[in-house]
């Protein structure tokens, strides 16, 4: 009977070992890198790296190797191709692709980015990317309404994605975006035309629909991190308290920016767009996060010469 009892008690104790561990906390920091690559744009100008796939995996990853702890990276203005590269650089992080749709409805198309210009090959579609340091990932994207029909400049009519990247080892849901741009022209040819007032508003309305199209899609309850290229000053800047809707206003009732809390609480931020010819700058690019977050955000001050936008770096504490 005595050996009978030990058995059990050591039988009861191998038990208490076998069972499996618990599954470890999500981390209560995370870092996220937003930066519009400027990837596929006609001239080298303003945007060194335009069209040569190496050279712009190698810099959004020599970028991540810059913000030590980095988790997750939202990408505008890529290519397919680029994005490949770039997982390949990054083992142990999953990237995905989504392309931007052009035209009118009934005759949408994907764009085919410019051929490299180191090697002549494709480098496929042009779009957005997301990519999170964790091989638990799932993603999923939507695509907002396309621009107005009565715009005849056929580049600007465009359908552009959300796209999100569930990652469950992280605990958190990081989405980015690029909302469509505002043209400085409009029409073709001997019709083209500066963009008037009204012409502005009807773009800064699909602004507004696509901005709150990720709270209705994405929501505000749990861990989430949203930003991209909004293509939108911010509503408490000069360049932006003229705008109306401006498509900020609603994510900062949302949501919590990284940049707001060192402007004094005010909706502005450090300049990110760089205006052709070196002549200022403005905030187009934002990082959001849940309401309850800290946040807190890095803008370099020095010129960047392979795009015209300089990324945004925001570290979020739930």
């Amino acid at each position: 009977m005595r050996l009978a009892r030990v058995v059990c008690v050591v039988l009861s104790g191998l038990a208490g070992l076998l069972v499996a561990p618990a599954a470890s906390a999500a981390p209560g920091t995370v870092k996220v890198l937003s930066w519009n690559v400027c990837g596929n744009a006609p001239s080298t100008t303003d945007c060194t790296q335009a069209g040569y796939t190496g050279k712009i995996a190698a810099n959004v990853s020599a970028s991540i190797d810059r913000h030590p702890g980095l988790d997750a990276v939202l990408l505008q203005e890529v290519c397919a191709a680029d994005v490949s590269r770039l997982g390949a650089l990054r083992p142990g992080w999953r990237f995905q692709f989504t392309p931007v749709w052009y035209g009118r409805t009934g005759d949408r198309h994907r764009v085919a980015c410019r051929d490299d210009r180191s090697t002549g090959k494709s480098r496929g579609y042009f779009g957005i990317a997301v990519g999170v340091r964790s091989t638990h990932v799932s993603f999923r994207h939507w695509y907002y309404s396309a621009a107005p029909t009565w715009n005849g400049w056929h580049k600007y009519r465009v359908t552009q994605p959300l796209l999100c990247a569930d990652a469950a080892d992280l605990d958190t849901t990081f989405c980015g975006t690029h909302l469509t741009p505002i043209p400085a022209q409009l029409g073709s040819g001997s019709g083209r035309h500066d963009t008037t007032p009204a012409e502005r508003k009807v773009y800064w309305r699909i602004q507004d629909q696509q901005a709150r199209g990720i709270l209705q899609r994405v929501g505000t309850r749990g861990r989430v991190v949203a930003g991209g290229d909004l293509n939108v000053a911010p509503p408490d800047s000069t360049a932006g308290a003229a705008i109306d809707p401006n498509a900020t206003v609603p994510l900062y009732s949302g949501y919590q920016e990284c940049d707001r809390s060192a402007h004094g609480g005010k909706r502005t931020g450090a300049g990110t767009y760089q205006w052709h010819g070196g002549t200022g700058r403005t905030k187009f690019d934002y990082v959001f996060g849940s309401k309850s977050a800290t946040m807190s955000c890095y803008v370099t001050d020095a010129h960047v010469y392979t795009s015209d936008h300089r990324s945004i770096t925001a570290t979020i504490t739930f």
